[in-house]
C-alpha cells in the first residue's frame, strides 16, 4: 500500500499544484535589476508607493520594507529579486 502512495505522490505535476495551492498567474514582469525597474512603465507609481510607505512611519532599514515592496509589484503582476528591491529603497528612500 505504501508502494500505491508514493506513485501517487510522484505523479503529481507541477500545475496540478499550482490548481491546488492558487498558484501565480503569468507575471508581466520581472525586475531582476534596478535598472530594469527604473525604465519600467511603473516606476513613477512604484515611486509613489514608497513615499507613501515611508510616510506611514516604516523604516528603509526594516526587511519587512523589502516584503512589502515585493507584494506590492505583485499586486502589480510584477516580480523583483531581492537585490533590486535593496537596491530600490537604498536609492529612492530619501527622494521620495
Amino acid at each position: 500500500m505504501a508502494e500505491n502512495k508514493n506513485k501517487d505522490i510522484e505523479s503529481i505535476k507541477q500545475k496540478d499544484l499550482e490548481k491546488v495551492s492558487g498558484g501565480i498567474g503569468d507575471p508581466k514582469g520581472a525586475f531582476l535589476t534596478l535598472e530594469e525597474l527604473e525604465n519600467s512603465p511603473i516606476f513613477e507609481k512604484v515611486k509613489k508607493w514608497l513615499g507613501k510607505y515611508k510616510r506611514a512611519g516604516y523604516t528603509k532599514t526594516a526587511p519587512r520594507t523589502v516584503y512589502k515592496l515585493r507584494e506590492y509589484l505583485a499586486s502589480l503582476d510584477y516580480l523583483i529579486n531581492d537585490p533590486a528591491a535593496f537596491g530600490f529603497i537604498k536609492k529612492y528612500w530619501d527622494l521620495v
